[in-house]
């Protein structure tokens, strides 16, 4: 008796597509100048944070008043873990060092805005603009975009190389939702689009036929 073919098996091994790992998305900061002549700054996170902590503080028009006054304030806080200790050489000499910079300068006025503002304010007794912050994006997947403002950067260096380079740290970011009443337009598109979504999200919340659960015989008679 022949041997088995094996041409079928072998045939559809090597046509085996290995299953899609689907993309993780990656959290990220952008800051987008306010003026012409600045520069896009993007900083994905290397890890998603463990924990996202968000505060939301309604606005009352008045004490005790059934009226609101705007969108609730809402403080968000991450930190954001940063690592290179492996990788290519230029990666492992400067460390961890670029990441921070960016991050960091994203609460820094440009040094050319500086210098330009230091030598108007120079014996100059009339009332100097000061620079512009940048517009300060917060991206948490394609479902909230949110303009911000960092409030704080609290950066903890770890680990360091032989030269005190930091190859591993801790970047706390506390920041605030820009409040929409102060926001520029397309901030405030972005606001809307966000409260939007949170509408269609709450009307699939599950209905309870049973009011008995929570103790009352009928919703409507409240």
């Amino acid at each position: 008796m022949s041997a088995p073919t094996t041409t079928s098996t072998a045939s559809s091994a090597a046509n085996h597509k290995p299953y899609p790992v689907p993309k993780l998305l990656k959290g990220a900061l952008i800051t987008k100048p306010r003026c012409s002549g600045g520069q896009t700054v993007e900083v994905p996170f290397q890890y998603n944070p463990n924990k996202l902590t968000r505060t939301l503080t309604p606005q009352y028009y008045a004490e005790d008043d059934q009226r609101y006054d705007g969108p609730p304030t809402q403080s968000i806080d991450v930190t954001v873990q940063l690592e290179c200790s492996s990788g290519p050489e230029v990666a492992r000499r400067l460390g961890v060092a670029p990441y921070l910079a960016a991050l960091e300068l994203m609460i820094y006025p440009s040094s050319s805005d500086l210098e330009k503002w230091t030598q108007k304010t120079e014996g100059n007794k009339m009332s100097v603009v000061p620079p512009m912050t940048p517009r300060c994006l917060f991206v948490w997947g394609p479902n909230r975009v949110l303009p911000v403002r960092l409030n704080s950067v609290t950066v903890t260096e770890t680990i360091f190389d032989l030269q005190l380079t930091p190859v591993v740290a801790d970047v706390g970011l506390k920041m605030e939702l820009y409040p929409y009443f102060k926001a520029e337009d397309k901030d405030q598109q972005l606001l809307l689009t966000n409260l939007k979504k949170l509408e269609s999200l709450s009307t699939k919340l599950p209905s309870s036929a049973n009011t008995a659960d929570i103790g009352i015989k009928s919703v409507s008679s409240l």
